[in-house]
């Protein structure tokens, strides 16, 4: 009768298995041509909800938007950002994503 229960103890110890780590990647392209449509992708790794993502061309002058896309999905998508014709030479990109689970909340600036 003990054998059996210290062989469960033991199972319950060894065989937990621990939280797993969840997070994003975004793909980017290297520049952004004026004129041009240009794919921004994202992916999940372990997770199990929807997630609302926002990107945003801003001119680094005076942080003004130069054109903005959005997307809710749970594993993995594209989506397409128009880079407008514009004078500005610099610009950055701002990925804000927005989730149930605080682990994949989260404010990125390219």
């Amino acid at each position: 009768m003990w054998t059996i229960i210290l062989f469960v103890l033991a199972c319950h110890t060894v065989c937990a298995v621990p939280e797993q780590k969840k997070g994003f990647l975004l793909t980017v392209p290297s520049s952004l041509l004026t004129g041009s449509q240009e794919l921004v992708c994202v992916s999940f790794h372990n997770n199990t909800g929807r997630v609302y993502i926002s990107i945003s061309l801003l001119a680094t002058s005076d942080n003004r938007v130069l054109s903005s896309t959005s997307l809710t999905i749970a594993s993995a998508g594209c989506m397409e950002l128009t880079v407008p014709d514009t004078e500005e030479q610099l610009a950055r990109l701002e990925a804000r994503l927005l989730s149930p689970d605080p682990q994949l909340t989260s404010n990125a600036q390219l």
